[in-house]
């Protein structure tokens, strides 16, 4: 399982550095849109080459909402929030996701939100916001906020429905048609908002294509796998190393610094999630 979190932390973590230079190219919303249909093509296209078999009745109405939540809604709502909020403050509100998903699998999954799982995973929310930067006495209204937010809960509570209405479907099913229908909601989006042209070089193609087949397709099958592996709070904690990947993904590719305040948010939230994986464990383990 180690490997396959690894792997995630690589894909997820290097796509920050991608998605800045995504920007020079495409406005947020359509580059949101291109990456997720790019994805479902490379899904739909693996799926039927490896006839893989198509979901059950069943599952299909659950599908709907993991596709219509994890994929469409909180995409949106991080575009609607980070133009007024910035990428840091962003970027911290989101990654107080592992504690929604934590709190809600106390009730939902019968996991147990111990003392130390709590305080690993606000160790590393605070570990994101050194990263992050937060601060500068920014003014911003309400509705950022609220979209931000929403956006952390929805992507949790969706963690939630997974483990509970989808844990028998085959994974790559799964996150196969869950990305079609996110796809598909977003292109419904872009057609109703007009977005400005998308510019195309073979370096913007790249940046695309790494954002589509790498981060999407593969990396959301990886998120879909490890999370019918392990605890949703676990696994929501571990997902909190992705921030540490990313600020070390610009350093390498983008020439970016590294404060004594990152280092020491790099450590926070390693020792955060190290706390949180030596908790007690009350369901499956992450090993």
């Amino acid at each position: 399982m180690y490997r396959e979190l690894i792997l995630l932390y690589l894909l997820w973590g290097c796509n920050w550095s991608v998605m800045k230079a995504c920007a020079e190219f495409f406005s947020p919303l359509s580059c949101s849109t291109l990456r997720f249909v790019i994805g479902a093509a490379v899904l739909l296209a693996a799926s039927f080459a490896m006839r893989r078999r198509i979901p059950e009745r069943r599952h299909w109405p659950w599908i709907a909402v993991v596709g219509a939540t994890q994929v469409a809604y909180c995409n949106v709502a991080m575009q609607m929030c980070i133009a007024d909020l910035g990428a840091g403050l962003a970027a911290v509100i989101s990654y107080c996701m592992p504690l929604w998903m934590a709190v809600m699998a106390h009730f939902f999954l019968d996991e147990r939100l111990t003392l130390r799982k709590a305080g690993g995973i606000l160790v590393s929310i605070g570990g994101i916001a050194m990263l992050a930067g937060v601060g500068g006495g920014s003014s911003f209204g309400i509705e950022p906020l609220l979209w931000c937010i929403s956006s952390s809960v929805v992507w949790a509570a969706s963690g939630i429905v997974i483990k509970l209405r989808l844990k028998d479907c085959d994974g790559m099913a799964l996150t196969t048609w869950q990305m079609a229908i996110g796809a598909a909601m977003l292109l419904g989006v872009t057609a109703v908002v007009p977005q400005p042209a998308p510019v195309w070089t073979l370096k913007s193609a790249a940046l695309m294509a790494y954002n589509g087949v790498l981060a999407s397709a593969v990396a959301f099958f990886l998120w879909m796998h490890i999370l019918s592996k392990m605890e949703a709070a676990k696994a929501g904690a571990y997902v909190l190393v992705v921030p540490v990947v990313g600020v070390l993904s610009g350093i390498v590719f983008l020439g970016e610094s590294l404060s004594a305040a990152g280092l020491l948010g790099i450590a926070l939230v390693l020792g955060g999630v190290m706390a949180v994986q030596r908790s007690p464990k009350a369901g499956a383990s992450g090993s």
